[in-house]
């Protein structure tokens, strides 16, 4: 079957099609391709790390055979991610109005450590896995999360690809209602 080329970074490779995502981990798909890349021959064998489910690929791909333009994330809540992980498993996701429940403070070069990501009761990890990531976001702000769902051990996290990942969400305020009483206008 054919995939589609979602994202690389080192030995990490995301790919997809209509039913999963998967991630691709060696260096033996060194074919540079383009986001969109339709991919066919992919060929490789199951890998379990830590529980994330990986394939490590047998040779260097064939050429991309057309490509289908950008891959738009799916937007998921925590709680879809938490209840139905299988499902998302290696998904390129975004999280939206998510709460960072301390301070993000990521350096790139440095894969550094997680932080708690919430919404309700609700929460995931996030990871500066491809070490890209430079940036400082103050606890408790409200942020749109991007990224690669993953799982370590028992514990769900995602993998922003860059800064451009982690928007603060804009909170929408009420439209002020005026009554005039009296006075002059």
């Amino acid at each position: 079957n054919d995939v589609t080329f979602v994202f690389k970074n080192g030995e990490y490779t995301y790919v997809k099609d209509a039913s999963a995502a998967l991630l691709v981990y060696g260096n033996g798909n060194a074919t540079p391709y383009e986001e969109g890349d339709q991919i066919r021959g992919l060929t490789g064998t199951y890998s379990s790390y830590y529980n994330q489910i990986e394939m490590v690929p047998s040779f260097n791909t064939a050429q991309s055979i057309s490509n289908t333009g950008a891959v738009e994330p799916m937007v998921v809540s925590i709680a879809d991610v938490v209840n139905n992980y299988a499902q998302y498993d290696a998904q390129l996701v975004t999280l939206q109005n998510v709460t960072l429940d301390s301070e993000l403070d990521f350096e790139a070069g440095s894969t550094g450590t997680s932080i708690s990501a919430s919404q309700g009761d609700d929460y995931l990890m996030i990871y500066n896995r491809f070490k890209t990531l430079d940036t400082t976001i103050a606890a408790n702000t409200v942020t749109d999360v991007t990224g690669f769902l993953a799982i370590y051990g028992t514990t769900i996290q995602i993998y922003p690809r860059d800064n451009a990942d982690l928007v603060a969400a804009v909170q929408q305020l009420p439209t002020p209602t005026f009554t005039p009483v009296a006075g002059t206008y």
